[in-house]
């Protein structure tokens, strides 16, 4: 009877032992693996003892903080790629207006130079014509009163018509560009744009002379060149201007420089992204645009009272013909 009573109580003291060193760190770890589970990484799983239930436990708890940290990375990452898609969203639409104003600026400048070439054509041109005729008519109807005095002034109303339809063809494009160079061609333009206007123009070449640029070169360099002048002429007020056109082995660089009333770059770009009518804005956001089209890159610096300065690198590549 007394050895059965010490049975059933060694049995029992055994069944608690066990209990406490198994079957609750086991439960402790099921709850945890539940938790887990449902996505609560937040609990940390407590160890267990020291034998392999407490090393279980222990892998748990190393996996749950890989996990929460996993799960951390996972948010900032998206985090950040939000950021970058709105970033990106933005610069989307700042380029779509970008486009549409370069769009209504190509269209407005096509009306204006049609209007231009209409406006000079019906003024000078159709009017020496009509002066022409006028006076052949004359010579017709009374060939017995014909001069070399008269000759001579339907010589002079045609010469004149043809200095106007050549002014004309120049504007369209020069033929200075195309026959005699980029250096003629620029000169050209200070003479007709700020000559008149008593500005003194300093133009340096370094390395350049007597060479050639792709076409599609120089015509970027010459068209930058006159919407730059353009602007001085039209907004500077500017006393001395200043061109340096230099190339290196791989890129053509062009700097103008002028000493006039200067603007604020940022406050301008700004308003011609919200679709201002300011033609110089327009115009300036053309010349980057017509220099990234050939890989260029074009850099505006100016501030009010300080003038402006813009800078142009283009890359050249060679092509192995007559042209750098």
């Amino acid at each position: 009877m007394a050895l059965g009573i010490v049975f059933i109580g060694t049995a029992l003291v055994l069944t608690i032992g066990i209990n406490r060193s198994i079957v609750n760190p086991v439960k402790e770890l099921i709850k945890g693996t539940d938790r887990i589970a449902k996505g609560d990484l937040s609990k940390p799983i407590l160890p267990q003892g020291s034998d392999e239930i407490g090393v279980l436990s222990q892998s748990f708890e190393t996996m749950r903080v890989k996990l929460l940290e996993s799960l951390e990375s996972i948010r900032m990452h998206n985090l950040e790629l939000e950021s970058r898609v709105k970033e990106r969203t933005t610069q989307i639409k700042e380029s779509r207006k970008r486009v549409g104003n370069l769009l209504k600026k190509v269209i407005s400048t096509q009306e204006e130079e049609r209007k231009r070439i209409a406006r000079e054509l019906h003024d000078d041109t159709l009017q020496d014509l009509s002066a022409i005729l006028m006076r052949i008519d004359m010579c017709r109807l009374y060939p017995e009163k014909v001069t070399p005095e008269k000759i001579e002034r339907i010589r002079t109303i045609v010469l004149r018509s043809l200095d106007g339809v050549l002014g004309i063809i120049q504007n369209l494009r020069p033929s200075l560009l195309d026959d005699l160079g980029l250096e003629a061609a620029i000169k050209w333009l200070f003479n007709i744009h700020l000559g008149e206007k008593g500005v003194n123009c300093y133009f340096n070449i370094i390395g350049v002379a007597d060479k050639r640029f792709r076409p599609e070169i120089e015509i970027t360099i010459f068209r930058i060149i006159q919407e730059a002048i353009v602007n001085i002429a039209r907004h500077a007020r500017a006393e001395n201007v200043f061109v340096i056109l230099k190339t290196d082995k791989n890129t053509v660089n062009l700097d103008i420089e002028d000493d006039g009333e200067g603007f604020d770059v940022y406050s301008l770009f700004q308003q011609t992204t919200h679709g201002t009518k300011d033609g110089r804005g327009l115009g300036l956001l053309g010349m980057k645009e017509r220099a990234s089209l050939i890989d260029g890159e074009l850099q505006i610096c100016s501030s009010p009272g300080c003038g402006t300065r813009i800078s142009l690198r283009l890359p050249l590549e060679p092509t192995g013909g007559e042209y750098v």
